[in-house]
């Protein structure tokens, strides 16, 4: 059964290490951890704290932030089993909610698409580098089976599909019934 690759991408203003970025940085553990524990997560890359490396592949700059140092970006890899699963997460959550609120306190404005998900099979894990070109592909062409966002997404077929709301609804009770109000 496919399963959604998703990403998600920014240009902090200040290097992770700045006090204006403090707020994301402190927050990236519980949102983490509320992610993690959200109905239908299966799994993300996750960077090791010796080598700073990602366990899904080096880290692979996109072409419209090329030039940017390291500390300054900010980009995740997840699985998950369907789209209304990460649409809970990412809109519905309080931790993520809480942190899209504050995104332009360490965000620039973005001209590109912060996030893209797109369709793999049930062995496939995602790399950095896969998750830049399908961010790259919805930048320069729009939403499409081969990288899309939530206003135009499309089913593993191919087809244009909506979020189902209701899905979303109930997958965002059922967070909150097993782990709080996450």
């Amino acid at each position: 059964m496919p399963r959604l690759a998703f990403t998600t991408f920014g240009i902090l203003r200040e290097p992770e290490t700045h006090p204006d970025s403090q707020g994301f940085v402190d927050r990236t553990p519980d949102t983490y951890d509320a992610a993690e524990h959200s109905d239908g997560f299966i799994d993300r890359s996750r960077r090791d704290s010796v080598t700073n490396r990602h366990s899904w592949g080096d880290g692979v700059c996109p072409q419209f932030a090329e030039g940017l140092s390291e500390d300054r970006i900010a980009q995740t890899v997840s699985l998950w089993k369907d789209l209304e699963s990460v649409f809970a997460f990412v809109y519905v959550s309080r931790s993520h909610g809480q942190a899209l609120k504050l995104r332009k306190d360490w965000f620039i404005d973005a001209e590109y698409p912060g996030y893209a998900a797109w369709w793999v099979a049930d062995d496939d894990i995602p790399t950095f580098a896969e998750a830049t070109t399908r961010l790259e592909a919805l930048h320069r062409n729009g939403s499409s089976p081969f990288a899309f966002n939530f206003k135009q997404p499309f089913s593993p077929a191919g087809i244009p599909i909506k979020v189902e709301q209701a899905r979303v609804g109930e997958k965002a009770e059922l967070n909150r019934q097993l782990h709080g109000d996450n």
